[in-house]
Formats: C-alpha cells, sequence, structure tokens
C-alpha cells in the first residue's frame, strides 16, 4: 500500500526525466541498496534504458574518495567516520572505516579516555591523523578496485552517468564527482534522480527530486520510513573486493536490528513487486496522478491511525542514521489512540 504506489509512480518519474531532460544513455544505475527494488521495478515497468544495479554506499564511495585526510575536500567527509552518534567504541570508529586490522589507530582511539562517549570530534581527528599513512595505503587500494568494479559495469562509457537512489543529500553523487576527477574524467556529465533532495546541497543543478527539491519539511519525519520502505534484504556493502576474478560485496556485521530488518525488507518488496505487476498487467501506463502531496497524506494516515499491529511492529524495528550498523532512531513515531 505504501511502498507499491511509491516506486512505480518514482520509477515513471525517472522514465520522464530521462526525456526531458535530454539525458544520452543507454543504462542507468541504481545503487545499492535502495536501488534494489527500484530496478526490479522499472526495468518490469520500461525498457527504454537497461536498469543496473550498482553496488554502492556512502561509506563505498566516501573512503576512496579521500585526497589526503587532510585536505580541505575531506573535512566533511570526514565526519561521517567521527561523528559521535552512534560512537560506544573504538570499534565502532574502525567498523566506519571497514576495516578491523587497523590495530595502532584502534589502540590509540583508547589512549583518548576510558568513556567514549565522552570523546571530542577533534580528539577522534587528531588520532586518525597520525595514522594517516595506513589508512591513505588502504584508501588508494580501493580506488583502484572501484575504478575496476565501474569501468566493467560500463559506468564510463556515457557521457551522461545517471544514478539513482533514495537521496536527501546525494553524498554518494558528490562522492562520485570527485573520484570522477580523481580519474581524469572531469567532462563526464553525473546526474542523480532522488525521491527527494534537500535545499543546499552540493550540485544542485545536477540532482532531481521527485517528492521535493529544496524544502523538506513536510517529508522529514517520514525519512526513516521511506529509507525502510525501500530498504534491500540483502547485506549493506561496505567495499568491493575482487575474488576469483569476480566483483563481490565486502558487507559488515549483522546485528540483530539489521537481521529483522532484512526479514521486513523480503516483504515488503513482494508487495511492491505485487503493485508494480498489477500496474503492468492493466497497461497503466503513466502513475502521474498521484502527487508528492498524497503521499505526505498517506504517510500521514499511518503515523496517526496505527494500529495495534501497526505499534507492535514498528517498535521492534530501529533506524541507522550513521555509516555502521548502529540501529538508534525510531522508524516512524506513531501516535497512539
Amino acid at each position: 500500500m505504501y511502498g507499491g504506489a511509491l516506486i512505480s509512480a518514482f520509477c515513471g518519474f525517472i522514465h520522464e526525466q530521462l526525456s526531458r531532460k535530454k539525458l544520452s544513455c543507454d543504462k542507468i544505475y541504481f545503487l545499492a541498496r535502495d536501488g534494489d527494488i527500484m530496478s526490479q521495478v522499472y526495468q518490469l515497468l520500461y525498457d527504454d534504458v537497461q536498469a543496473v544495479y550498482l553496488m554502492a554506499s556512502r561509506r563505498c564511495m566516501l573512503f576512496p574518495s579521500l585526497k589526503s585526510l587532510t585536505h580541505a575536500d575531506d573535512e566533511e567527509a570526514l565526519k561521517q567516520f567521527i561523528g559521535p552518534l552512534g560512537n560506544t567504541s573504538a570499534k565502532d570508529i574502525l567498523e566506519r572505516f571497514g576495516y578491523t586490522n587497523l590495530d595502532n589507530l584502534e589502540a590509540d582511539l583508547k589512549n583518548i579516555g576510558p568513556d567514549p562517549s565522552k570523546w571530542t570530534d577533534r580528539d577522534i581527528r587528531a588520532c586518525i591523523l597520525r595514522h594517516k599513512q595506513s589508512i591513505m595505503e588502504k584508501v588508494v587500494s580501493e580506488r583502484n578496485m572501484l575504478f575496476d568494479y565501474l569501468s566493467e559495469m560500463n559506468c564510463f562509457d556515457q557521457n551522461d552517468i545517471v544514478i539513482v537512489d533514495v537521496g536527501w543529500g546525494g553524498s554518494i553523487q558528490n562522492s562520485l564527482v570527485k573520484l570522477l576527477e580523481l580519474w581524469n574524467y572531469p567532462k563526464k556529465s553525473l546526474h542523480g534522480i532522488y525521491l527527494g533532495v534537500n535545499d543546499g546541497v552540493a550540485y544542485k543543478q545536477n540532482k532531481t527530486g521527485f517528492l521535493f527539491e529544496g524544502n523538506h519539511s513536510q517529508f522529514l519525519e517520514y525519512f526513516n520510513l521511506i529509507e525502510l520502505i525501500t530498504s534491500s534484504p540483502q547485506n549493506g556493502v561496505v567495499r568491493i573486493d575482487r575474488v576469483n576474478g569476480n566483483f563481490v560485496p565486502v558487507t559488515g556485521t549483522s546485528s540483530e536490528h539489521e537481521k529483522k530488518r532484512q526479514l521486513v525488507s523480503a516483504e515488503i518488496q513482494k508487495g511492491i513487486l505485487d503493485f508494480a505487476h498489477l500496474i503492468k498487467e492493466r497497461n497503466i501506463d503513466t502513475m502521474n496522478f498521484i502527487h508528492a502531496d498524497d503521499f505526505k497524506t498517506l504517510f500521514e494516515s499511518l503515523r496517526d491511525y496505527a494500529t495495534e499491529e501497526d505499534i507492535v511492529q514498528f517498535g521492534q524495528l530501529k533506524h541507522a542514521m550513521m555509516i555502521g550498523n548502529s540501529y538508534t532512531h525510531p522508524v516512524l513515531n506513531l501516535k497512539t489512540q
């Protein structure tokens, strides 16, 4: 009911944008993991371009895009690894980096003090910079692997590279812009099509939002719900590796909250696909009669008139805000009668 209409209508929006913006491409890239169900629905409903599911994540693109750890461009990116939200130990920071074998960094972090909740961003950043060489070795290695993977996926074969994701800030697109420059592809045009785009984002001219562009206040309290609706039962992608000649995702540890989320995601995906099949069977060639306000009203009805079953089920789920698997936030604050 909530995901089927949203994803089918969004895929129609993507289809229209490709034509409206005259984007020259025969493939569009749906980013993991939110792009999993989106790519399936797009390929079911449209045949104008190939819907390619790309192994990706904020962490997967952000880490290889770091230039030196001290470069001005890296300051904002490092906040994803340093921020105190969900930080309960040195291992939490290592997990955000995606490596458990940065032993010297881990030992140095522990020396900051016995209570990680009192560590300051400045302390953590100084600690990271003391281990710049070992971290940058991993950055460069990952960047080379990522380039090989994206090359194999033919990402660089088109002048217009189109990516699709749930959105908000478009941080993966921001990282890819930096990477294209590092790889000497500065003239490639990178376009992002998203469920929503916040105000004040970088490269705003190349980011298009379906539910909103700019003022996100109407949907802010539903961000976690939308991310649950679009989430995949697959494991998250920390980075990409090559095993026996094949590119494979390296995944992080799965908490009980993550395992529960994956079970729920599989159920939601089934419902979304059932809805999309109904659209196709009835030859409904556009969903543009459903507008952003309609989805806001739908989400409000769930929030305001939740059943006892809704309350029980949502109470079992938590949402992870930061890189890593720290599940600390509710999916939706339901109003009890």
